[in-house]
């Protein structure tokens, strides 16, 4: 991090590690840091934003536009998922959004 100067770091599979391993590991790391959790679970993406990672990739809404644009599902999709994330992450903000990426 030093030698580079990073802002942040993405990391890949957060869930194939032990859940209490991430806050250690976000404070040690000293930067920004977004987890992929590859999950439509608002419930089970979000956990690991509480007392761990700063972030995680929005697989909730990924999964929403998906529905909603490939497959037809109502726009109300999106709205509702919005609304039921807000409560449910640490910082909104901070969330990787996107459409598409290297997994899907």
């Amino acid at each position: 991090m030093k030698k580079f100067n990073f802002d942040g770091i993405r990391i890949d599979t957060v869930p194939h590690v032990k859940k209490d391993f991430w806050k250690e590991y976000a404070a040690a790391a000293g930067v920004y840091q977004v987890g992929e959790v590859l999950k439509g679970d608002i419930g089970y993406v979000s956990y690991y934003t509480h007392d761990g990672l700063d972030a995680t990739m929005n697989y909730p809404l990924y999964f929403t536009l998906r529905n909603v644009f490939n497959f037809k599902h109502s726009m109300y999709e999106i709205r509702t998922t919005l609304m039921n994330s807000q409560g449910a992450f640490a910082d909104m903000d901070a969330l990787g959004v996107f459409i598409d990426n290297h997994d899907n």
